[in-house]
């Protein structure tokens, strides 16, 4: 075995790989300004709004407001449409969110805000209808980005932020230390992974997706531990809602994995949702998976005329169709030679594209200059065996 393949095999099983399934970062109750480099600190809840208050540049567009409506839309924010993606699978949000309340920035009724479209790629998680405290600066004239660390969240969730934006007293929950405040926002689920035959799984990454229908990634929580040896794992920190509860180990050594979603079928649809509520803990859950094989993509990037790869950073997804929780989800940087792969996928019907890391150097992200010379390439493969696939990256003329 090589070292890459040990290497993956090692980042694989602690849940490193398919970035899909993991929070960018965890968000707790506010976070300071920077790449998704969210706020550990301690103190209250309080303590987090001021540090958040303190973290914040300059110009900074903050206001309450209701989301009217959301789109998903592909390419870049801000260079030529067809440029390689600052963002994953060339996707971001546009959500317009009708303003009730500017505390900061130019008094108008509704802004049109862009963030990520999720899974993975620090974008916030906006749910139509719903009432947020926003943060965002504008990256384009009438646009303005946001991401989960520059501290925009649901306004329920941000009152001691807004307490203080409104140079209010604090409540006695502002007081409270976060994690007690936590401890009240959200649920727990526990339970055990088991084989068909009964048996306990142990190892394997067990996983709460948020059920949606409105064909944005879902927001995923996960047990840090894996499964243990009994196949036992609790899953905390969760806020309410409606969730798909699955597991999954990989065999390596066998190309195969074990999966499934609650309570024991393979595919979405047989799912039966977990109802999370704040405060409580939901127990004794029986989830069991089933054997699938897995195969290896390689993939090489070249330029229009063949000749050697023309920049560098130039970073490949790929992912299944649909956006199931349960499917295949990973990127990898591309190397000099043009070169990268991903191992061990479930077959089935992929999209591969290439995009670009978004610079964070000078505020919202943007396009390295470079990268916005080049258009990506995207093609739908189907996967039923080992596989390869040559991505073509053209000059914007």
């Amino acid at each position: 075995m090589n070292s890459r393949d040990d290497g993956f095999r090692k980042c694989r099983a602690r849940g490193f790989v398919n970035e899909v399934r993991l929070a960018c970062c965890v968000v707790v109750l506010a976070v300071p300004a920077g790449a998704c480099s969210c706020w550990a600190g301690g103190g209250t809840t309080r303590d987090a709004a001021v540090e958040r208050m303190n973290s914040t540049r300059p110009g900074t567009l903050i206001f309450e407001g209701t989301v009217e409506n959301q789109e998903l839309n592909t390419g870049p924010i801000r260079p030529p449409a067809g440029a390689l993606s600052m963002t994953s699978q060339g996707q971001h949000r546009l959500v317009t969110i009708q303003a009730s309340l500017v505390y900061r920035g130019s008094k108008q009724d509704k802004f049109v805000v862009a963030t990520g479209a999720g899974g993975g790629d620090c974008g916030v998680d906006f749910e139509t209808g719903e009432k947020y405290l926003v943060f965002a600066n504008e990256t384009a004239p009438g646009i303005f980005f946001t991401s989960v660390c520059a501290g925009t969240g649901l306004l329920s969730r941000s009152m001691a932020a807004v307490r203080l934006l409104r140079g209010e007293p604090p409540a006695a929950e502002d007081l409270l230390d976060a994690r007690t405040v936590m401890e009240r926002w959200t649920g727990t689920v526990c339970g055990k992974v088991v084989r068909p035959d009964g048996q306990p799984l142990s190892h394997a990454m067990v996983f709460l997706s948020k059920a949606r229908k409105d064909g944005f990634p879902p927001l995923t929580v996960t047990d840090p531990d894996l499964s243990r040896s009994d196949g036992s794992f609790c899953i905390q920190t969760i806020f309410p809602g409606n969730y798909l509860l699955r597991a999954e180990y990989t065999d390596f050594d066998a190309s195969a994995r074990w999966a499934g979603f609650f309570p024991n079928g393979f595919r979405r649809e047989e799912a039966a949702p977990v109802n999370v509520v704040a405060g409580k803990t939901t127990s004794d859950l029986k989830l069991t998976v089933e054997r699938e094989s897995l195969f290896n993509i390689d993939i090489q990037v070249v330029a229009a005329d063949r000749s050697p790869l023309p920049l560098k950073g130039v970073r490949i997804e790929i992912w299944n169709l649909g956006h199931d929780p349960h499917d295949y989800h990973s990127r990898a940087l591309v190397g000099g030679d043009g070169s990268t792969g991903f191992r061990y996928i479930p077959a089935g019907r992929y999209v591969v594209t290439s995009y670009f890391d978004p610079v964070f150097e000078t505020g919202p992200p943007q396009m390295p200059p470079e990268g916005a010379k080049w258009k990506s390439d995207r093609q739908e493969v189907e996967i039923a065996g080992n596989t390869k696939v040559v991505l073509t990256l053209t000059p914007i003329k």
